[in-house]
């Protein structure tokens, strides 16, 4: 994967937890960029992990890339400059992207049959959280996008907190129910009880044993990737991630706590 640099001074930042800029790049697009927390690009190795991870669960996600932003750029927003002395994570930019909000936009005919048509994305994305053991998205923040351009599909952003917020020294925990994208009132909107037979159920499973499978085989090749300059400690990171997230019981645990999250009776 490239590394890009930014080109301009950013003209926004956005109001958000982590509050990552927009730059145009060398690319001549525009990202949001993400940088490293007080100096410690944990929260940056979590985001691209999950981004990566997300393509291999075939689940739509901006495409993104390492960002070498100038400092010169950001300085007017008054982040630290340390904060970019590490290579970014970016995430590409669309005016077609707008944030999914608490199914206010009811009326909205064109919406309201984008969500039906993607409804199964929503469910997987809630899958792969509790999977990934992400504590930021959930009914008070739901940390999504929809796509115009592709008919309102569901695109999950921000992962600065899988593996329970970046926690590398303690074992998994399940997220509760309300942590949960089970809980929001879209997702059980989209879905009746009736919806969950066994058939569904059934290839559900093999989806998620079929996409975790994937991620523990390209899990050394996404590493090689990742930015010299965050200092991860890839000792304990790859650790966690080979013991714990790629485990038979963990995965087993994943989705019959899953499966209670949704009434499924299979």
């Amino acid at each position: 994967m490239q590394t890009l640099n930014s080109i301009q001074t950013a003209n926004r930042q956005y109001l958000t937890g982590d509050r990552p800029v927009l730059v145009l790049c060398s690319d001549m697009r525009e990202y949001v960029c993400k940088y490293a927390q007080g100096g410690n690009a944990t929260n940056l190795f979590c985001e691209y992990v999950a981004a990566s991870f997300l393509r291999l669960w075939h689940l739509p996600v901006p495409d993104f890339t390492f960002v070498k932003v100038n400092y010169e750029h950001v300085k007017h927003l008054g982040v630290p400059k340390h904060y970019f002395d590490k290579t970014c994570f970016g995430s590409k930019y669309s005016r077609y992207y707008q944030e999914l909000t608490h199914f206010t936009d009811l009326p909205d005919i064109k919406k309201q049959k984008g969500y039906w048509e993607h409804r199964d994305n929503l469910l997987k994305i809630a899958l792969f959280d509790l999977w990934i053991a992400n504590e930021d998205r959930n009914y008070n923040n739901i940390n999504l996008l929809i796509d115009i351009q592709d008919n309102y599909n569901f695109l999950p952003i921000d992962h600065g907190a899988i593996f329970n917020t970046r926690t590398m020294d303690w074992q998994l925990s399940l997220l509760t129910e309300n942590e949960c994208l089970t809980d929001i009132p879209l997702l059980k909107l989209l879905f009746q009880k009736t919806d969950f037979n066994r058939d569904y159920i059934q290839n559900l499973k093999e989806y998620f044993y079929l996409c975790t499978f994937e991620c523990k085989n390209n899990f050394d090749e996404i590493l090689k990737l990742i930015p010299t300059d965050w200092n991860i400690d890839l000792t304990v990171a790859t650790h966690k991630i080979n013991n714990e997230l790629f485990n038979t019981h963990w995965e087993e645990r994943v989705i019959k706590t899953f499966l209670e999250y949704i009434n499924s009776p299979f």
